[in-house]
């Protein structure tokens, strides 16, 4: 993703995608009860295999499931054209990097291995130097390049993400203040949501 800024702009903000994440949906979500089997405690992210380009449409990317595409985001009393303003999520490295180095008072240790890119539930798993909580900003324009060539998709910044319990289930285990969840959120940690601005598709790779 390569910022899209104004002209009086000292320097486009840049990150390479190095990961795709999404999931299908869960029985909760769409207004069934989940199976006993089947705890709906973690939401799994599958991760897109190297060199497969995804669809992005105005929903976020194609053939995964997500809270805002499912019947509960209504039934809770979100606002129907509020659905895009959370169609794709983003995690960085320097913002997993930071929480595996806070030396959080978890039950359970974040440990490297748990750690990993998708655990946080994002789409798009970032590397960048410099997209952070204190240089991005809502309404932020962000375009992909593929080898040095301008791609369709065209992404914009609506919100910094604040995650659901379902983080604290996955990691650490600790549902208070001292948690994952907490932390992420009062540090500027917690990832970023994009609407989309113009269809297209997108890779691991891509800039």
């Amino acid at each position: 993703l390569r910022e899209m800024p104004p002209a009086q702009a000292p320097q486009a903000l840049e990150a390479r995608v190095l990961g795709i994440f999404g999931r299908g949906a869960v029985p909760e979500e769409e207004g069934r009860a989940p199976a006993a089997a089947a705890p709906a405690s973690v939401l799994p992210h599958d991760r897109v295999p190297e060199g497969r380009c995804v669809a992005v449409d105005r929903g976020g990317i194609e053939g995964f499931s997500a809270f805002h595409k499912s019947a509960r985001w209504s039934t809770l009393g979100f606002l129907e054209e509020e659905r895009g303003d959370r169609a794709v999520s983003a995690q960085t490295r320097a913002n997993l990097d930071a929480i595996l180095s806070a030396d959080l008072r978890l039950k359970e240790p974040l440990t490297p291995e748990i750690a990993q890119p998708g655990v946080l539930g994002e789409n798009l798993f970032l590397d960048s130097a410099t997209m952070g909580a204190g240089t991005v900003c809502i309404g932020d324009e962000f375009t992909v390049f593929r080898d040095g060539q301008e791609q369709r998709l065209k992404l914009q910044v609506t919100c910094a993400r604040k995650p659901c319990g379902k983080v604290d289930q996955t990691a650490g285990k600790t549902y208070s203040l001292d948690g994952v969840r907490a932390y992420t959120s009062a540090k500027g940690l917690a990832g970023l949501f994009f609407r989309v601005l113009q269809v297209g598709d997108v890779k691991a790779g891509d800039v």
